[in-house]
């Protein structure tokens, strides 16, 4: 139901505009509400209040004037480029219509991809989800190194031996092969350090260890697997038995000699138990080149400086250190003395043997030691250079005790 008051003031104003109509109804709504004596003075106070408008609008205008012209200028600025604009429309439509053709080939040539191409980049994505893996992976040889450094035989075997699974596993994956190829290079490097551990003076038991190291690193080196790791350990402890041999000075034939027979001793006898140990069903070839090669050697020393020692005595105090000597291989299963007739006289070795077996039976015996102690005082003998006691023996000089892993 419209409203005839309404209708009245839209009529008088000429009102057609929607928001005009809404602003119209509210003002006849308020009319509505006043009491009859101010109806008549609602045209003045809109009047007022059209003139404070206008006043705060002229107030406003002088305030922000510089303002309203800049806004003015920007508002010129920018239909002038939107002029601008419309002029170039055509031809960005044109430009952009003759890309068409272009893109549409581009996209035909994207999806005439190869099956190949499509492989690769399926591959670069695998190692962007593995990128973790992989850089554990080529971290292998460089840990690795670092345990052969410091001495960690046996942590740098458990990472070749990962490396090999891994290897079986992705026999076809280049990085893989990259990794491996550096692995058996640093496992080359301990090899080297391995031996040169073992021609070092070193303890039984670290023996077993680099041996045990060595037989690892047989089933992970391929050119290592032609080579017997008994005939590795012979020429091992062969090479460091010289090096021993080489320090001894050969100004004195007396102390040369007596020096050359304690170092045999000590370090073919070490050197055949280690041996009987580690290869307790071995074969026994190379252990016999092995005494065969020392004992040559042995004679050829004594050969060559037991003539230039004058005395008839220092010489039997060699031969009784002989005599002790050849007992000690003999407990290992390689007693040598028949074979020194023919570089020492029969009557000088006789002689020692009995002074030998008078000098066990006197350690033997207290009682008999102290009686002919008293009955020798008579006739004293110079046997204090020959009291070699085996079971006294002394190490040789610089016995290290190097450990592979310290």
């Amino acid at each position: 139901m419209e409203d005839p008051l309404l209708d009245i003031v839209k009529e008088f104003a000429d009102i057609s505009d929607p928001n005009a109509v809404k602003v119209a109804a509210q003002y006849v709504s308020q009319v509505r509400g006043l009491p009859l004596e101010q109806v008549a003075d609602t045209r003045a106070k809109l009047e007022e209040e059209q003139l404070a408008i206008a006043g705060q609008l002229g107030s406003a205008t002088k305030t922000h004037l510089q303002e309203i012209l800049q806004a003015s200028e920007s508002i010129v600025r920018a239909q002038n480029s939107y002029n601008e604009l419309l002029m170039l429309l055509p031809d960005a439509v044109t430009a952009v219509a003759d890309l068409i053709p272009e893109a549409s080939r581009l996209y035909e040539r994207q999806q005439a991809l190869s099956d190949q191409d499509t492989e690769r980049l399926a591959d670069a994505q695998t190692v962007l989800r593995n990128s973790a893996r992989l850089r554990d992976i080529l971290e292998l040889p460089g840990l690795l190194n670092i345990c052969i450094r410091y001495g960690h035989f046996s942590e740098a075997l458990d990472l070749a031996d990962h490396t090999k699974r891994l290897q079986q596993r992705f026999p076809d994956f280049p990085v893989i092969a990259m990794v491996l190829e550096e692995v058996d290079n640093n496992l080359n490097i301990a090899l080297i350090q391995l031996l040169r551990l073992l021609r070092d003076n070193v303890r039984l038991s670290v023996v077993v260890r680099v041996v045990s190291y060595i037989r690892r690193l047989a089933r992970l080196l391929p050119h290592l697997q032609a080579v017997s790791l008994s005939t590795i350990f012979i020429v091992a402890r062969y090479s460091h038995l010289q090096r021993q041999f080489a320090h001894v000075s050969q100004n004195d034939p007396l102390n040369h000699l007596t020096r050359y027979v304690d170092i045999f001793r000590d370090h073919v006898v070490s050197a055949i138990v280690a041996y009987n140990s580690i290869f307790p069903e071995g074969p026994t070839t190379d252990l016999g080149i092995f005494i065969r090669h020392v004992i040559h050697d042995l004679i050829k020393e004594i050969s060559t400086f037991g003539s230039s020692i004058v005395s008839r005595q220092d010489r039997i105090n060699i031969w009784v250190q002989l005599n002790y000597c050849s007992q000690s291989l003999a407990k290992a299963g390689a007693r040598f003395w028949p074979l020194l007739l023919g570089a020492i006289p029969r009557d000088e070795w006789l002689e020692a043997t009995q002074r030998q077996s008078k000098l066990s039976s006197m350690r033997s015996n207290p009682v008999t030691n102290e009686q002919t102690a008293n009955s020798d005082q008579s006739n004293p003998q110079p046997l204090a250079s020959t009291e070699v006691d085996e079971t006294t023996n002394k190490e040789t000089t610089d016995n290290t005790d190097a450990d592979p892993e310290s």
